[in-house]
């Protein structure tokens, strides 16, 4: 589920369609690899990238898409 929310998401947010669920689902992932790296004990570098992402994911899914995005162009047609 991780490699489907990762690869899907990924090309979600670069085409900027559905932004705000693709960065909710890479949320929880990056979420989820934080708490696994934190309990297996791994060193700080290791441990801080996962929650780096997840800010930035969190960011994108308050802000949103932006105006150059599919998902602005599809809210315009209606």
């Amino acid at each position: 589920m991780a490699a489907i929310s990762e690869f899907g998401g990924g090309i979600l947010i670069l085409l900027g369609l559905f932004t705000r669920p693709a960065s909710a689902f890479m949320a929880f992932t990056m979420l989820v690899a934080f708490i696994q790296h934190s309990s297996k004990l791994d060193p700080w570098n290791r441990t801080i990238y996962p929650m780096e992402m997840f800010a930035v994911f969190m960011a994108l899914l308050f802000i949103g898409a932006g105006k150059y995005s599919i998902d602005a162009l599809l809210s315009r047609k209606k």
